[in-house]
């Protein structure tokens, strides 16, 4: 009853019926995990081939973008500068379900602190582990909205001699009709 309580109070208050939640995260990923996403697990296993039998991401010439054409609207490709990242690329798909626009800036600049708190997480953690992290998760819901959830596959690249690796992000977006 308590938490009930609380949960209208937030409403109340704040005007977000649900904030942010995790569904489904799989940081610690080997070769063989698929993450039930087809395009997702496509890229992934390319990914794979295309590492080396050592500890480090592949480089990031090994990614071909246009290669994979279908992948594209779904992707954004962020570049790290010292400890910041930049955002290079933002695909369509993925553009028309953010808030702000990220292409050609630098996510601290960009992000509300709450949002770059997780992005900067899940993004060092990638480079730190040179492998891939998964996450599925809800964008906060407000009362007369649709609830978007998503699903985010991180893809660390190393760069040209080891400087400014990359990330290509793949998203998957799902909205739900919610009437109140």
């Amino acid at each position: 009853m308590a938490a009930e309580t609380a949960m209208t109070m937030d409403v109340l208050v704040g005007g977000c019926v649900s904030p942010p939640r995790i569904l489904r995260e799989h940081r610690d990923m080997c070769a063989t995990d698929a993450v039930d996403v087809g395009l997702m697990d496509y890229i992934l296993e390319k990914w794979w081939a295309w590492k080396d039998e050592g500890e480090t991401a592949p480089l990031w010439s090994a990614f071909k973008p246009f290669d994979h054409p279908r992948l594209l609207p779904h992707i954004t490709v962020s570049e790290k500068h010292g400890e910041r990242y930049r955002c290079k690329i933002v695909g369509e798909a993925v553009r028309s379900h953010l808030p702000v626009k990220l292409a050609g800036g630098y996510f601290d600049a960009v992000l509300p602190p709450e949002n770059l708190q997780d992005v900067m997480m899940r993004f060092g953690w990638a480079v730190e582990t040179q492998a891939p992290n998964f996450v599925e998760k809800t964008m906060a819901w407000h009362a007369g909205c649709d609830l978007i959830s998503y699903r985010s596959l991180q893809l660390p690249f190393a760069g040209a001699d080891n400087a400014n690796p990359r990330i290509v992000s793949v998203l998957d977006f799902r909205v739900e009709n919610i009437a109140i």
